[in-house]
């Protein structure tokens, strides 16, 4: 891939971390009204509901673009593109299941923890993907990469910890989540690059709306009242955050490695730090500077090309 789309999807994910920093105050103000399930299941039903439309959409442009290719070649492009496709199915189980687990558990752990310290543990992430990524497919990352993933990490510290905490009962709930956060990347990046993003992102939508709504009747009572004055955090949760944003996840890590991905996305802090500035009016102390700062430092070197001339071996990062 050359560097200019190598550039637009890192720019996809750096949009995406752009969204989802910014809905951190929807979900928290959503739970003023309703249960962590019932919030999960609802944005999870909305993403569904949006891109359905948008999947037939895409099918019929592709099959009026296919109407001058020979017919074997239609017929591979429908193989691939067709919702029986094995892989799509597979793949949107597996990174729906993974999605609702980790959006659950962390709905549960903002009950029990602070905004800020919920960020940086989330963003754990950044850590398990390089190395979950090496022990399960083998995938070295270079040093530059584990350098930049380790400012990240400082830097997401700065950013969201003030002081010295205590491990709260939310932590581990969120720490746990992380985890969760990590298959769902991996599991994009083996998918994304076999079937059609739109359509993996739909099917995950609803394995994760599926499992909220069992969940939900078994664990919460919603009330249409409380639901209705959490209309606005559900819509912009449910229609950005969720249906266009991990969307655009998909796209985007067709294009990269799943431990760049990673860091991209974890600008999520910085945005969800500059969005209380800006939108709410919060100060930024002298450390959460540094923090966004560091962080992006970490993302311009991850971004940086190689300087050694030899070629790299096929299995790195």
């Amino acid at each position: 891939m050359n560097q200019k789309r190598r550039f637009v999807h890192a720019l996809l994910l750096v949009f995406t971390a752009l969204i989802w920093g910014c809905a951190f105050v929807a979900q928290s103000v959503g739970m003023k009204y309703i249960g962590p399930m019932t919030f999960t299941f609802i944005r999870f039903f909305m993403g569904t509901v949006m891109l359905l439309p948008v999947t037939f959409f895409e099918d019929e442009v592709r099959r009026s673009r296919a109407a001058g290719i020979g017919r074997q070649d239609q017929a591979a492009l429908e193989t691939a593109f067709s919702w029986k496709n094995k892989d799509l199915l597979i793949g949107g189980l597996l990174t729906g299941t993974f999605l609702f687990i980790a959006s659950a558990l962390q709905q549960y752990g903002l009950k029990y923890t602070s905004p800020g310290k919920a960020g940086f543990i989330t963003a754990f992430y950044i850590i398990f993907v390089p190395i979950a990524n090496w022990l399960i497919f083998k995938k070295r990352c270079s040093y530059k990469i584990w350098i930049s993933v380790a400012a990240a990490f400082v830097g997401l510290y700065f950013l969201s910890i003030s002081g010295v905490s205590r491990i709260e009962t939310g932590d581990i709930i969120i720490f746990i989540s992380a985890l969760f956060y990590t298959g769902q990347i991996l599991s994009v990046d083996h998918f994304s690059r076999r079937v059609d993003g739109i359509k993996l992102s739909c099917v995950q939508f609803a394995v994760s709306a599926a499992l909220g709504l069992i969940f939900t009747v078994i664990l919460e009572k919603p009330d249409m009242k409380q639901i209705l004055n959490a209309a606005v955090p559900l819509l912009y949760t449910g229609i950005l955050s969720t249906g266009l944003a991990y969307t655009l996840q998909i796209i985007g890590q067709k294009g990269i490695s799943p431990t760049l991905a990673s860091l991209l996305m974890s600008l999520e802090s910085v945005f969800a730090t500059l969005a209380s500035f800006i939108i709410l009016g919060d100060a930024l102390s002298g450390r959460e500077i540094l923090g966004c700062l560091i962080m992006f430092g970490a993302i311009i070197l991850a971004q940086l090309p190689d300087t050694k001339t030899t070629k790299r071996s096929p299995d790195s990062v």
